[in-house]
């Protein structure tokens, strides 16, 4: 006779109820020689877990739902026509010991589910200095970088108004470049070799500066291919620019010879140098720099060899072109980009176990 709803759901509680706490993990055949016998192998309870010794039955006397294609009744072991309890199903499969003779064997998975495999912290890509490899040499080229490190970090800074200031100021100067050179010229004794003094002093402070005191986040290395490469990109442009416009130098109080006044080289190399050692080293040594670039400057003009124009496109010449190869290199200030600087780096991970939980926050500039 069949059982009402109610009696089957109240049954089902009660096994429920008793069967709380722990799991089946394994139900294996015994020793191979008798396929109808079953072995209880292990099983847990909240987490802990043990083996528990083989536990041998007839196949005919264990419950119903353990029987390979017979549908279960009502709860574990019922079936239709038996008085059998869950309970008394249950004390057949075997018995739980006292919990302190239990185990502790750490985190227990989910039944039907493995468990997850432990967490390992992602994998640090290499960090390629720009002139350490071929692929390093790339970076120079790259338009990620010429975007965060020249454009937003130089060109649309109101830095960008020094050398744009020399330039135009050489461009309004230009109509009266004959008056002042002729008004300049020879007032200083017209050593001629005041100039030189300058920018080879100023050559000599930079590449010193660059490697015996590297700013904050910078080393000796790049800095030195950053000077080189500010000083060949200024020096080639001045090369050009002298070639192409052919202007001849000043003949009053002058040589008078040559066709290569516009720009002024020596003002390029020192103004190039000032720029580089203002940005490695701040304004305590880039001011008194940019004084003795402008005193070379004015002595290109004061030895007859140059015009006021002249040195100003220099000035704006070499200005730029350092600080565009400084900020390519070492962004805006410490710490903030730039292609020989590795990049910022966080990382956040954690670590769940049965009695401990570690969380890990670092990061790397």
């Amino acid at each position: 006779m069949g059982r009402s709803d109610a009696e089957l759901g109240h049954h089902e509680k009660d096994a429920m109820s008793l069967i709380w706490g722990f799991h089946v993990a394994l139900l294996l055949g015994g020793d191979g020689s008798d396929p109808e016998e079953l072995r209880f192998e292990r099983f847990s309870l909240s987490g802990p877990s043990f083996d528990a010794a083989p536990l041998r039955e007839p196949l005919d006397v264990l419950p119903a739902w353990l029987k390979e294609g017979e549908e279960g009744s009502g709860f574990p072991g019922a079936d239709s026509g038996s008085d059998a309890s869950p309970a008394a199903t249950r004390t057949r499969t075997g018995s739980l010991p006292p919990l302190s003779q239990i185990q502790d064997r750490g985190p227990v998975s989910q039944a039907g589910q493995e468990k997850p495999p432990p967490q390992t912290p992602p994998r640090e890509v290499p960090f390629d200095p720009p002139h350490g490899s071929w692929a390093g040499v790339g970076k120079h080229f790259s338009s990620t970088a010429w975007k965060e490190d020249v454009w937003d970090d130089y060109l649309a800074t109101p830095e960008i108004l020094l050398p744009l200031g020399f330039a135009i100021s050489a461009a309004a100067i230009s109509h009266w470049d004959k008056t002042l050179e002729r008004h300049w010229q020879g007032l200083l004794g017209n050593h001629r070799s005041y100039s030189d003094i300058g920018q080879d002093a100023l050559i000599g402070l930079v590449v010193l500066d660059g490697v015996l005191l590297p700013g904050e986040g910078r080393n000796w290395w790049d800095e030195v291919w950053t000077i080189g490469e500010a000083y060949g990109a200024s020096s080639l442009t001045v090369y050009i620019l002298k070639t192409a416009v052919q202007r001849p130098r000043p003949s009053s109080g002058g040589t008078g010879i040559g066709t290569h006044s516009f720009p002024s080289g020596h003002s390029n190399s020192a103004f190039t140098a000032a720029t580089l050692i203002e940005r490695n080293s701040g304004p305590l040594f880039g001011l008194p720099s940019y004084g003795l670039a402008a005193f070379t400057a004015f002595e290109r003009v004061e030895e007859g060899h140059h015009y006021p124009s002249d040195i100003l496109a220099s000035a704006a010449i070499g200005t730029f072109f350092a600080s565009v190869f400084d900020s390519l290199h070492w962004g805006s200030g410490p710490g903030d980009g730039g292609i020989a600087r590795p990049p910022p780096e966080a990382k956040l991970g954690f670590q769940d176990g049965l009695h401990g939980f570690n969380l890990e926050l670092s990061f790397r500039f």
